[in-house]
């Protein structure tokens, strides 16, 4: 409220600006150099702690404790086949891959924590949450503006943001061109965050027609400047279905206006899309499905030989930690099944997408459209191992569950009442 010209927050705001800093903080706000996290992953440990007692009973809670003690003995295993698990020309003594593995599976917890926070927080403070994330995307998409304009400046603007100056590029002809990442580590993790809120504006229902369009428009962009394959293939995805749930429901009367809006809409993608098939950009993008230009191996292979040289029911309690290598040589499975699979065991995966990829008691698949990209994002690449990712991720996911409680069917908004 603001009292004699000053902005003054009272006891009662307090829990929703709460919630709001730290959305925005997993999303966007700078890191604190010294401990290489953000002010956010400290206020919300501080809350882990002080509410821990209160989720003693719940189901969900006591799946993430099942998870923490199978993470820590993996850890314990892994650290003690460090010697044998990978050459010696790759670490020092085990000491990064020890550091590694500690920080990844720290990353995993904190997005539990944000999971559990935000879940109990988007019950009460909804429609907040959802203004902020429009705000997100609106920031996401003036930054991919920012990147078709100039890469430079804007990664030296990134690096405001970022523990790293690192950039991900793709070769086209004789030179680099450096993709968009947003504040994230890979440009993949802001293609299916993209595609994510894109989908769960559609699934607004209070939200009108023609400014879903627009988000549409902004996050398409945001893939595109991303070159991201796998972007593409989860945008294809959910507008595909989502035009086959248009059309395929009859028994309730589709708004003219809003059924001439989504074919003109569809058309225009359709035109924009044939003009820039065949643009060197798009196809090196979509040429990343099966090549990986990081590796000499494309990533169905490592997939092939990762499952053909350790069996998966020999981790099925437990896993080695993050240390995951393969015929001598330490590597990334860019598989979210895969990496966790052989870094914590069998009942730890089933136990992780139960809680963040699999439709909830009161909720139905069809209103869950937002975890195909956030699915393809885990498939094709990991995810995880990217901190601000996983926050952001967790606390999409915990309104996503939210708002299909919700809503009875995905194609409300197009229905007269």
């Amino acid at each position: 409220m603001i009292h004699n010209g000053k902005i003054v927050i009272t006891k009662s705001k307090i829990p929703v600006f709460l919630m709001c800093f730290l959305l925005v903080d997993a999303a966007l706000l700078p890191y604190i150099r010294r401990i290489k996290c953000t002010m956010g992953m400290l206020m919300i440990l501080l809350w882990y702690l002080r509410n821990f007692n209160r989720f003693r009973t719940d189901r969900e809670f006591r799946r993430f404790i099942a998870c923490l003690v199978i993470m820590v003995v993996s850890l314990v295993i892994g650290f003690s086949v460090l010697p044998s698990n990978l050459p010696a020309n790759f670490t020092t003594g085990g000491i990064n891959v020890i550091n590694y593995d500690i920080t990844y599976s720290a990353i995993i917890i904190f997005a539990f924590i944000y999971y559990f926070y935000f879940r109990e927080a988007t019950k009460e403070y909804y429609e907040q949450f959802y203004a902020v994330l429009k705000f997100i995307s609106i920031t996401i998409f003036s930054f991919a503006c920012l990147y078709i304009v100039s890469p430079t400046i804007f990664y030296v603007f990134r690096a405001i943001f970022t523990l790293s100056g690192n950039t991900r590029d793709v070769t086209i002809g004789a030179s680099y061109v450096y993709r968009y990442t947003y504040s994230f580590s890979d440009p993949n993790s802001i293609s299916a965050i993209s595609v994510a809120i894109m989908m769960l504006i559609f699934e607004n229902k209070n939200e009108k027609i023609w400014k879903k369009y627009v988000y549409c428009a902004m996050m398409l962009i945001s893939v595109i400047a991303s070159m991201s394959a796998q972007g593409l293939m989860a945008l294809v995805i959910c507008l595909f279905i989502y035009v086959a749930r248009l059309f395929l429901e009859q028994k309730k009367r589709i708004s003219t206006i809003s059924l001439l809006i989504t074919v003109v809409a569809i058309v225009l993608l359709f035109a924009a899309w044939v003009i820039i098939q065949n643009q060197p950009v798009i196809m090196k993008s979509l040429g990343r499905v099966t090549s990986n230009s990081n590796s000499a191996q494309t990533r169905l292979g490592v997939w092939k030989n990762l499952l053909a040289n350790k069996g998966v029911l020999a981790y099925v309690l437990f896993g080695n930690g993050n240390a995951i290598s393969l015929n001598g040589y330490a590597i990334m499975p860019h598989n979210g099944h895969l990496y966790l699979l052989y870094s914590y065991g069998l009942i730890f995966y089933m136990l992780f997408i139960s809680i963040f990829l699999w439709k909830k008691r009161d909720t139905k698949w069809s209103n869950l459209m937002f975890l195909i990209p956030l699915f393809v994002c885990f498939t094709i690449n990991v995810g995880l191992i990217d901190a601000r990712y996983a926050m952001f991720m967790a606390a999409l996911t915990a309104f996503g569950f939210e708002q299909a409680k919700r809503y009875d069917s995905y194609s409300y908004y197009m229905i007269e009442r």
